[in-house]
């Protein structure tokens, strides 16, 4: 299989979204506070609906005969950079990153913005397909 590791990975942030999800519903509630717990909401929201938009993107490209590992790669690199740094804020008072929050804030929005230039990418590649 060609995108074997990709089609894995993207299992994984699927699986890995679920299971943070139940974390922060029975674990997390009554020790973050409810901006917190919406911030890591938010960020398990994304992860999974990213993840299965990899799967689809796949399977698009294969579907559509084109190229589209440009658009997952941002994909990734947003799932990461955007869920990733919203988990850590969310979590810093509890694992001690208060002193990072300047470092993590940052990354959130370079996270939204790969997931945006995604899309955007898969927009540009379904405007140049010929009919």
């Amino acid at each position: 299989m060609k995108h074997k590791k990709s089609l894995i990975g993207a299992t994984i942030c699927i699986i890995s979204g679920i299971c943070l999800g139940a974390i922060g519903a029975h674990s997390l509630e009554p020790i973050l506070s409810k901006t917190a717990l919406e911030s890591f909401k938010t960020g398990v929201n994304y992860q999974i609906y990213h993840g299965l938009s990899i799967l689809i993107l796949f399977l698009l490209a294969e579907q559509l005969k084109t190229n589209l590992i440009w658009s997952i790669r941002f994909m990734f690199i947003g799932i990461i950079c955007f869920s990733g740094s919203i988990y850590l804020l969310a979590l810093k008072s509890l694992i001690g990153l208060e002193s990072l929050t300047s470092i993590l804030g940052p990354v959130t929005p370079i996270g939204g913005l790969s997931l945006i230039i995604a899309w955007v990418i898969f927009l540009v590649v379904l405007l140049r397909l010929k009919k």
